[in-house]
């Protein structure tokens, strides 16, 4: 019986170190979905910003809002696409992973896409034609 003593601390040390490994996997995953939700809401916000623009005929500073709320959130602005009614952007935010990130090579990033279409007042879906006739 003396000799079973200490395979039970041997199994027990193992089964420490896989659960100290497991809960650190579980905290990286955690970071990725908190990293996913600051992506989602980056796109989000720079996509609704830059379409409050659109509304006004600013194109130009479009862009420029958009990496702005992309620096506000701490991530990075991928690409930008203005069109006469519609915008889409990509936000790319890298966490930092005390396990997997040793794993990937290039390292892990999420990225988010949202897309915006602006409806003008003299648009048909926005009802108002039927009530207004514009002369151009």
């Amino acid at each position: 019986m003396r000799k079973q003593r200490g395979n039970v601390s041997l199994i027990l040390m193992t089964a420490t170190v896989i659960l100290f490994l497991f809960f650190l996997m579980l905290f990286d995953v955690c970071r990725l979905f908190i990293a996913r939700e600051t992506a989602k809401n980056a796109s989000d916000s720079a996509v609704l910003a830059a379409s409050q623009n659109l509304l006004y005929f600013d194109r130009d500073k479009c862009e420029k809002i958009a990496r702005r709320v992309a620096e506000e959130y701490g991530t990075r602005l991928l690409y930008l696409n203005v069109e006469y009614d519609e915008i889409e952007a990509c936000m790319e935010k890298e966490p930092d992973l005390l396990i997997i990130g040793h794993f990937l090579s290039q390292g892990a990033r999420v990225r988010s896409i949202s897309r915006s279409r602006v409806i003008y007042p003299w648009d048909f879906e926005f009802n108002y034609c039927q009530y207004y006739k514009f002369d151009f």
